[in-house]
């Protein structure tokens, strides 16, 4: 288990202990199941990691409580040490002397601690199960008014078995008011976008349907890319949904080092779309509503879940209207906007636009050995204009076929296939010499990357994408790739 997905476990499992503190009815259950699951926990830990039998004492610096509260015999002290069962001990006797608070610090330490001995990803869902099996219902409030999570529609590995629908809410006037600024704004942007999305909606919907998600999803790369697949923002992201390199190589995006200088997948829509999924699935399975999956979308799922630990509450709106720190301006203006666009999208002639019209043709696909890859060559024999191509197969960031690979499919036009492998079979098509597409070069003094790239006719991008390289800096002595088009 990756300590990323191992965090992410670890905070939906405070969240889940945090809120379950809040219901009394089940406490005194939740207590003797507590010690029950600590103390086969040990028993295991002392069979398997620890001969010796000794617990590891574990570090916590606590923060300060009040008068009031230290003048009781209270379980923690600043410089406790404590073990995963003490600190769920602990969490107990807080709340018998109804000290809420430190209840639910104590049980997310308990959470905490056991990160400590590197358990499998299945011990984080027995505990979550231990704190969550018993809430009734899914986003539904306790008696206290506090929101209660249900896991009991999760699976073993964390996926649900079902999604709720995807309800636009009513009134909303952050919502109205982006409705109103695209029927006023740039409408003929906005018409280009649905245009666009109409080439890739049939696929992406039959994807969204086979996953059981809500069809309104997509919209998703309407906020985030205009449906422009070549798109990349300002800080990395890149495609349709708009993928940062660390969350496309968690999906299987770019795992290939040897495809790198060559292809990168987060642009291309039919990999990347089945990435989207499976990350927006990761979401909903960590939050329960589709507010908050797509919150962590934009934000992150790490900054959601802190905000859910802070405000013990799920709602996303009463996340959004709590005091103090809450969602940051952007990712509110996301949420609406994706309602918005879904408004919009469901009925555009009730909005003053057009159904969007494909720009692009019917496509197929023609498969391509790396010598005859090269997609100005094939654009020219298949009578088809080069920038069209360029769309179609916008992962070929150097414009061919990635040398590593014998053989690459490449989508063309619909109908024109027949022309490429009569020009193949007639030896009118050029062919490339694969081993010169990429040069060793070592950095000499006074090189940039923009003179680098304008001495080997490439671009900037590819040889910070062969590279890994992020900014401009470059230093003399050492050796970069530079892919040669």
């Amino acid at each position: 288990m990756s300590t990323r997905h191992k965090r992410i476990i670890q905070l939906g499992i405070a969240i889940g202990a945090a809120l379950w503190i809040a219901s009394c009815a089940a406490f005194s259950k939740l207590q003797t199941e507590g010690i029950s699951f600590f103390s086969s926990l040990n028993k295991k830990d002392s069979e398997v990691t620890e001969p010796s039998g000794e617990k590891p004492d574990i570090d916590v610096q606590l923060s300060e409580t009040s008068e009031e509260t230290s003048e009781e015999t209270s379980p923690v002290t600043e410089t406790a040490k404590l073990s995963p069962e003490e600190y769920f001990q602990s969490a107990i006797e807080a709340w018998e002397s109804d000290r809420r608070d430190e209840a639910r610090e104590n049980f997310q330490k308990a959470v905490a601690a056991l990160s400590e001995k590197d358990l499998p990803l299945e011990t984080y869902f027995e505990l979550g199960t231990l704190y969550l099996a018993r809430l009734n219902g899914n986003g539904k409030q306790n008696g206290n008014g506090i929101e209660e999570i249900s896991i009991e529609n999760t699976t073993a590995t964390g996926a649900p078995d079902y999604f709720d629908t995807f309800n636009i809410p009513e009134d909303i006037p952050s919502i109205e008011a982006i409705v109103e600024d695209v029927m006023n704004g740039d409408k003929k942007g906005f018409q280009a976008g649905l245009n666009r999305m109409a080439f890739y909606e049939p696929e992406i919907r039959r994807l969204i349907r086979e996953e059981g998600m809500p069809e309104e999803l997509i919209v998703l790369p309407l906020v985030e890319s205009s449906y422009e697949v070549q798109t990349t923002s300002r800080r990395g992201a890149k495609g349709l949904w708009q993928f940062m390199p660390s969350t496309g190589h968690k999906y299987n995006l770019n795992n290939n080092p040897e495809d790198r200088p060559y292809l990168d997948e987060r642009l291309d829509w039919e990999k990347s779309t089945q990435a989207a999924m499976r990350y927006l699935k990761d979401l909903y399975s960590l939050f329960g509503s589709w507010d908050l999956a797509l919150s962590g979308y934009n934000w992150g799922e790490r900054n959601v879940s802190e905000m859910m630990l802070k405000h013990y509450t799920r709602d996303y709106w009463r996340l959004r209207g709590s005091p103090g720190r809450t969602f940051p301006k952007e990712t509110r203006r996301y949420i609406d906007k994706v309602y918005a666009f879904a408004l919009i999208a469901q009925d555009p002639e009730k909005y003053g636009f057009e159904p969007g019209r494909s720009p692009y043709p019917k496509t197929e696909k023609i498969l391509v050995k790396p010598e005859y890859g090269d997609l100005k060559e094939i654009a020219r024999v298949c009578k088809y204009e080069p920038e069209v191509l360029k769309v179609l197969n916008a992962e070929l960031i150097l414009g061919h076929s990635p040398p590593s690979r014998d053989e690459y499919e490449i989508t063309v036009p619909a109908g024109t296939r027949v022309l490429y492998e009569v020009a193949l079979a007639e030896n009118r098509l050029g062919r490339r010499p694969v081993s010169a597409s990429v040069h060793d070069y070592t950095i000499r003094r006074g090189d940039t990357l923009i003179s680098i790239a304008r001495r080997y006719g490439t671009s900037v991008q590819a040889i910070r994408d062969a590279n890994g390289l992020r900014g401009h800096l470059i230093i003399a002595g050492k050796t970069l790739k530079v892919p040669v088009n």
